[in-house]
């Protein structure tokens, strides 16, 4: 928007106009709506990203700080569980918090092999428990229970759990998919937002409009939490121009 210099930080916060504008200006709502679920979805798969990009150095960091011996594996083992309950949670379900778009049906033939790995992975082993096949025999996590020989005068039951926390080539798949659904997300969420600002430049000079976005005016501040997140964003990039003058009041 063009606007008179303001107060740093000052928003009109659409998400929470959304509601308010439903009755008289569904389309802007939905749109806004739209908008909101594809960013949040490409927030999800760069998080994923950011994860599984760091994983090998998360690991030797772990294992040169770390008093217990598990806890190497224990970090990797819920960093690459997290990335993979990210991406499938951005590329396959939906919620009544947040609705997904088809990004499968946008995947090439071998990146739907990975994609449907991937999804039930989480399916079988990380949301629920079970094996979580990958590749020769070789599964997510396994659980055995013993009757060990080497002491034939003290037999006793013994357990054991085995879990994947390093499979490389899992991990390699898994970023070249992750690279993917950004490009796609990232083409999502520019489309949605191309015709959020076609719509809202459709009703310039509209007052009724114009005054439901100012009851939800905000600080940037609160949302951030904190003057140094909020001038971070301020400073990033900015997708649109919605035209048209606004008052301040």
């Amino acid at each position: 928007m063009k606007n008179n210099q303001v107060e740093t930080g000052l928003a009109i916060d659409l998400k929470a106009a959304a509601t308010a504008l439903q009755a008289e200006y569904g389309m802007v709502a939905r749109l806004i709506q739209q908008t909101s679920d594809a960013h949040s979805i490409y927030t999800d798969l760069a998080t994923a990203h950011d994860m599984v990009c760091t994983l090998p150095s998360i690991i030797q960091a772990a294992k040169r700080e770390a008093a217990s011996p598990n806890w190497a594996s224990n970090c990797a083992l819920a960093l690459l569980n997290t990335a993979i309950m990210l991406y499938v949670r951005a590329t396959k379900t939906s919620s009544r918090h947040r609705r997904s778009f088809d990004m499968r049906s946008k995947l090439d033939a071998e990146q739907k092999i990975v994609h449907d790995k991937l999804c039930a992975l989480r399916d079988d082993a990380i949301a629920h428990f079970g094996p979580g096949h990958l590749r020769d025999n070789l599964t997510w996590q396994i659980e055995g229970i013993f009757i060990p020989l080497d002491r034939p005068d003290d037999l006793k039951i013994m357990t054991g759990s085995r879990r994947i926390f390093q499979q490389q080539e899992l991990q390699n798949e898994f970023k070249l998919q992750l690279e993917q659904a950004l490009e796609i997300a990232k083409a999502e969420v520019n489309r949605r937002n191309s015709r959020l600002v076609d719509s809202l430049n459709s009703h310039i000079g509209d007052k009724r409009l114009l005054a439901i976005l100012h009851e939800h005016r905000v600080n940037l501040r609160d949302f951030f939490e904190g003057d140094t997140a909020r001038d971070e964003a301020l400073g990033g990039l900015r997708q649109g121009i919605v035209s048209g003058h606004t008052e301040h009041r």
